[in-house]
């Protein structure tokens, strides 16, 4: 173990102060980073298009590799990027040059992605609505820095318990494309109908198709769960995102009419993800709001894995999102929804697709007990790193 000096974030770090107004550049095509773009805890950048200058209307921060950005604006979020190439970035975004001779921008990106760093931002934070941290709390931060050649060693052990999460990742990648693929390769392209499967109203294949309640009821500290369309994810629900709940006797109210039971595919209605269907693999109740529709199949027409599949189907997907009523807020009525045709293949191809949809569903299952694992253990790895103890 090797004792390392703390020392304020400043002395190891500059924050950069050039700028650039896009707009001066109409014509330019620039490689624009804004907070949505990094992920969180990773550090790693979203897949993003260039950005042409006249589609950019104030004032960027400009980037080069080697420099690191840090999203200023919820810290808590973690959103860390060693930039890699040129671009600009919000001003919502820090851009610190690490000092020559004194600090290694890999080494500063891992410990400001740390949960070391975590706890200190989160009490340094100033704002309600929109929390931020300030450039002389961030520079303030201590950080532990020894010689440069200990803070490549350290960035290298770092570096191969990334790479072994970037690989588990890109696993979990590939499985996700699994099931879509599968779809396809059983059914064919819905768009083009290549195997000539019968179409029908989705009203004439499911049994009950409604909505959640359109007014939403008074929040209590305890109760019954009330989900909305943040809780949806492809895989199912995911009641991990903090679900409110309401009272036993409002739930009654809206139960009598929108009852989910395990099976029951949900489908968001309105909002940024309209179009995304999940199966609610939970046998308790629950009451849901108007911006989920409840989809119950008729068993012996369509399976519930068919119709998830075929809702969050691209070529399908796309038809759903025309011409959805709304003015300020867009959104697909229950009246579609019903009318929406389906292709109904073969009961015991249906089957099929489900049986080898829940292989795969639990082959994702031990990836994510696997993922979580190289997740934690990489966390520990991180509070050793600048700790002293590797």
């Amino acid at each position: 173990m090797m004792t390392q000096p703390w020392v304020a974030l400043g002395e190891a770090v500059n924050i950069s102060k050039d700028r650039i107004e896009p707009s001066d550049y109409p014509d330019r095509m620039f490689n624009f980073v804004g907070l949505e773009t990094i992920e969180g805890h990773t550090g790693n950048l979203l897949s993003h298009p260039l950005t042409s200058g006249n589609e950019i209307k104030s004032t960027k921060n400009v980037f080069k590799p080697g420099q690191i950005l840090y999203g200023k604006l919820r810290p808590y979020l973690n959103k860390v990027h060693l930039a890699n190439a040129d671009g600009i970035c919000s001003t919502d975004i820090y851009v610190l040059e690490p000092k020559a001779n004194r600090a290694d921008a890999a080494y500063v990106a891992y410990f400001l992605r740390s949960p070391n760093v975590l706890g200190v931002v989160e009490n340094l934070m100033e704002g309600a609505n929109l929390p931020r941290i300030n450039q002389d709390n961030l520079l303030g931060i201590e950080i532990p820095l020894p010689p440069l050649d200990e803070q490549r060693r350290i960035v290298s052990i770092l570096d191969e318990a990334e790479a072994l999460r970037q690989l588990r990742a890109r696993a979990d990648e590939r499985m996700a494309e699994f099931i879509p693929a599968l779809f396809n390769q059983m059914f064919g392209d819905p768009a083009t109908n290549p195997k000539g499967w019968p179409s029908f109203a989705l009203d004439d294949v499911c049994d009950k198709i409604t909505d959640g309640t359109h007014n939403s009821p008074p929040n209590t500290d305890s109760g019954i769960p009330y989900i909305t369309a943040k809780h949806l994810r492809p895989y199912g629900l995911d009641f991990s995102l903090d679900p409110t709940y309401i009272s036993p006797e409002d739930h009654r109210g809206i139960y009598t009419r929108c009852d989910p039971k395990c099976g029951d595919v949900l489908y968001i209605k309105d909002g940024v993800t309209t179009g995304l269907a999940a199966i609610n693999n939970y046998d308790f109740e629950f009451s849901m709001l108007s911006s989920l529709a409840l989809l119950r199949s008729n068993a012996n027409i369509c399976v519930p894995e068919y119709l998830w599949a075929w809702l969050n189907n691209p070529s399908v997907n796309y038809v759903m999102l025309q011409d959805m009523a709304g003015a300020a807020i867009k959104r697909l009525t229950i009246v579609k929804i019903k009318r929406a045709k389906i292709l109904i293949p073969l009961l015991s191809l249906q089957h099929e697709f489900a049986a080898r949809v829940a292989e795969a569903r639990a082959l994702q299952d031990q990836q994510a007990r696997s993922r979580a694992r190289l997740d934690a253990g990489f966390q520990a790895l991180l509070h050793r790193a600048f700790a002293g103890e590797l």
